[in-house]
């Protein structure tokens, strides 16, 4: 990884400014922070399902950055089933103003978000080691971010009751959305849909912005 380290923090770099997100001059040094914590941690325990480090800017770094243009809305954002951090802590190296809670049940991987949110010096982050069902959501929240942790309609099961009372469910999904969407339009309304691609890779990727149609 060390002598891959230029040309990886090359493709970081071109990747975002492809990608139209906008960061301050240390997001590089924060998210390469990040993958040396992953290589180091993964020697012991699965994080992510993949130790590569180019699989991982390209695929994982790259696809959750894309999104941060489209988080304009104001207020703090859950990121449920963050795993290793994906999106949430990439998001907040990249926003290091903005306040995000990311939600993990897994004592192992919580363990490794406490230690990164450490390293990377991102104190307007914080980590609940809970399940999603358990959370108590901040009303005034700007959303609720899902990326890979389950279809559509179980998420919006998952997030009832944040859904009902007015909260909104940003779920990031892949070129068959809308296969997972079609059952859910009758109750739930689609305020908006962000398409990206991410380089180097072919398929179409979206960002989902959900609202229930019976909220309060």
């Amino acid at each position: 990884m060390l002598a891959a380290e230029g040309a990886l923090k090359g493709r970081l770099e071109a990747g975002l400014a492809e990608l139209a997100v906008p960061h301050d001059g240390h997001a590089i040094d924060r998210l390469w922070q990040w993958l040396t914590l992953h290589e180091r941690w993964s020697r012991a325990f699965n994080l992510t399902g993949t130790q590569d480090p180019e699989t991982l800017v390209e695929g994982h770094l790259l696809d959750c950055a894309a999104v941060l243009p489209a988080l304009r809305e104001p207020g703090v954002l859950y990121d449920i089933g963050t795993g290793a951090g994906l999106p949430g802590l990439i998001l907040a190296a990249l926003a290091p103003e903005r306040p995000f809670v990311l939600v993990e049940s897994l004592g192992k991987r919580v363990r490794f978000l406490e230690q990164a949110i450490a390293t990377l010096a991102l104190p307007q982050v914080t980590v609940l080691e809970q399940r999603a069902e358990q959370v108590v959501f901040d009303p005034a929240a700007a959303g609720i971010l899902v990326r890979a942790v389950a279809p559509l309609e179980r998420l919006c099961a998952l997030l009832q009751a944040p859904l009902a009372a007015g909260g909104r469910l940003l779920a990031m999904k892949g070129a068959q959305w809308e296969q997972e969407w079609s059952p859910l339009e009758d109750r739930f309304t689609l305020e908006a849909r962000y398409a990206y691609r991410v380089p180097s890779y072919d398929h179409e990727r979206v960002l989902l912005k959900v609202r229930a149609k019976d909220a309060k």
